[in-house]
């Protein structure tokens, strides 16, 4: 059916039904219009909740580091007080350092030798009105025992040493063999080194950036 039949059959209709058959279309029309501007609305409805639920989880992760930082600052305000109850500010003298490390070896049983290396400077942070520099040395201990645990027993009791904080970057122990001169020097009653272990702390501690400490 061409479209001047179509025409002339819509002619032929009654005034009511050709009102009908426009208000229909027009319905339809409008019906179609509706849709698609339904099915676009849903969309942007669609994109704006993604949107906010990827801002919630944002908001959740960083509620949870948050949460996380302040575990670690309840767990830790202990230490940082005993690291300042140390003097972590105090003055270092490197031979009065020695002569303390000294004193752990021989308390441990332990025979060994002890090297202080130069310090070096890191940056500078103000406290209290006051610049500071964190001052940071090498410190490596040769230990000989007869036993393992007289080297961990030393490990654990170093730290408080020293003004400042020991911080134990490496430790490798090393078992001697056990030879029938050697035992036959234990059953004299004499120490034999079984046990060698090499000691690599950090010695930390900070000074007045003012100060010659600081700046030597």
């Amino acid at each position: 059916m061409t479209t001047a039949d179509i025409a002339r059959a819509f002619a032929r209709l009654s005034r009511r039904t050709r009102v009908s058959v426009i208000v229909m279309g027009v319905t339809l029309a409008l019906g179609g219009v509706l849709f698609l501007g339904g099915e676009h609305l849903v969309e942007t409805w669609g994109q704006d909740a993604q949107r906010l639920q990827q801002e919630v989880t944002r908001v959740e992760g960083e509620a949870m580091r948050l949460r996380r930082d302040i575990e670690f600052v309840q767990q830790n305000t202990g230490r940082y007080e005993q690291v300042l109850a140390r003097g972590l500010f105090g003055e270092r003298n490197r031979l009065l350092a020695r002569r303390a490390l000294e004193r752990q070896l021989a308390s441990h049983r332990l025979q060994g030798d002890i090297t202080l290396h130069p310090r070096s400077q890191g940056p500078s942070h103000r406290i209290a009105g006051t610049e500071y520099r964190m001052l940071t040395a090498p410190v490596v201990m040769a230990a000989d025992g007869m036993l393992d645990a007289d080297l961990f027993d030393l490990m654990g009791d170093i730290g408080g040493s020293l003004p400042g904080y020991l911080v134990l970057e490496s430790a490798v122990l090393t078992r001697e063999d056990v030879t029938p001169e050697k035992l036959q020097t234990l059953r004299s009653g004499l120490p034999v080194p079984l046990v060698r272990g090499r000691l690599t702390y950090h010695w930390l501690s900070a000074a007045p950036a003012a100060s010659g400490e600081a700046t030597q």
